[in-house]
């Protein structure tokens, strides 16, 4: 496919030197946001020690670590190896990320203050589960917890079910994009005191921004419980149906001329299904939808609703989307694989490239000439 390799247009971040401390989820996700848009990214990685990440059911083989693309992977023992050569990059750096828990930075000599008097323009953002100013921030928290203490779990249920665990994608990532959002604000003005330039950030704090509209709409009633609001699949008019072939088709017709045309399509009017607004038709409207729609299969589906503006689409595989345009518009080949591409295009990132200290001295001299240009 075709990719716009221009940096001024796809790399506004270019000549921006990041060092991401090795972390889980959000931190690993947000230094490759960053090197994505042009950043030069050093991530410090620990010496390997085997736990269920690295050796368990969540091991991610090193050629589908996607979100590792695009930076120099450089090991080193933060207690007991030689620091030359990392003040040298801190020295020069313009981010610093870091995800461990509150104090776990200073006891390394790598906290704020530290890094401030080698650097005193560097951004120090640093992410914890739990806001740093809680008693409860030294807490270990996941992308679940997260979930669940914000209130989003609870909106993922269904009547007398257990919520529906939506992978990693909302607090993690989601709360990660955050975090790019807050690195690249706080370069735009560098000038201001040095506490400006520290971004205390949780997990828990970029979810509950992602959960503003939801708070609205509970607080005035309109989400009550689980599964009973027209977001959370109890409107017939928003939501996933069974086809006759074990498949699924995904609905969004919320606009009342789309809600139309899906019921046209399906041969059924507003008369058989009741009132699209009226909470009190729903279930025997969807009803009537789910006996019609699962009496065909999905390619029926797809093929009826091809030039039919109702917001209508087949439930794919993650196999089926890397071959189907939109989404494979938004992907790029990677050996026997895909994977996304940058968030506003050009060159594919290379994949992660471990370094030794040799090569780490030649990337802080690099940087040095940078700086001083």
């Amino acid at each position: 496919m075709t990719q716009d390799n221009s940096p001024t247009v796809n790399q506004p971040l270019r000549g921006i030197r990041v060092i991401e401390f090795e972390g889980l989820g959000v931190i690993p996700y947000v230094g490759m946001l960053l090197a994505d848009l042009g950043a030069s990214v050093v991530r410090v990685a620990r010496v390997a020690a085997p736990d269920v990440l690295s050796d368990g059911p969540a091991r991610i083989d090193p050629a589908f670590d996607f979100t590792s693309r695009g930076r120099l992977v450089w090991r080193l023992n933060l207690k007991k190896d030689d620091r030359a050569e990392l003040q040298g990059l801190l020295r020069c750096a313009d981010v610093l990320l870091e995800g461990y828990r509150p104090g776990v930075m200073e006891r390394l000599s790598l906290g704020p203050t530290d890094v401030f008097a080698l650097n005193r323009r560097i951004i120090y953002s640093r992410l914890t589960g739990l806001p740093r100013r809680l008693d409860s921030s030294r807490a270990p928290v996941h992308d679940i917890n997260a979930l669940a203490l914000s209130g989003a779990l609870h909106a993922l249920g269904s009547p007398g079910r257990a919520p529906r665990l939506p992978m990693n994608f909302v607090a993690d990532y989601g709360g990660g994009s955050l975090v790019g959002v807050a690195v690249c604000a706080a370069l735009s003005q560098r000038s201001g005191p040095m506490e400006d330039r520290i971004l205390d950030l949780s997990i828990l704090g970029t979810l509950s921004t992602l959960l503003t509209g939801y708070f609205g709409l509970t607080g005035q009633g309109t989400i009550q419980s689980p599964g009973t609001s027209y977001l959370d699949g109890a409107a017939p008019f928003y939501g996933t149906y069974g086809t006759s072939d074990g498949r699924f088709l995904a609905v969004g017709a919320m606009e009342a001329h789309f809600y139309a045309n899906f019921l046209s399509a399906l041969g059924l009017t507003i008369g058989d299904v009741g009132e699209q607004n009226d909470a009190a038709c729903w279930p025997s409207g969807r009803a009537v939808i789910a006996k019609v729609i699962e009496s065909r299969t999905l390619e029926h589906w797809i093929a009826r609703y091809r030039d039919v503006e109702a917001c209508v689409s087949p439930v794919l595989t993650p196999s089926e989307a890397a071959v189907q345009d939109p989404m494979r518009s938004t992907l790029a080949d990677v050996g026997s694989w895909v994977q996304p591409l940058p968030l506003l295009g050009g060159a594919m990132p290379t994949p992660a490239k471990y370094v030794s200290e040799e090569e780490i001295s030649h990337v802080r001299s690099q940087w040095t000439r940078q700086l001083s240009q």
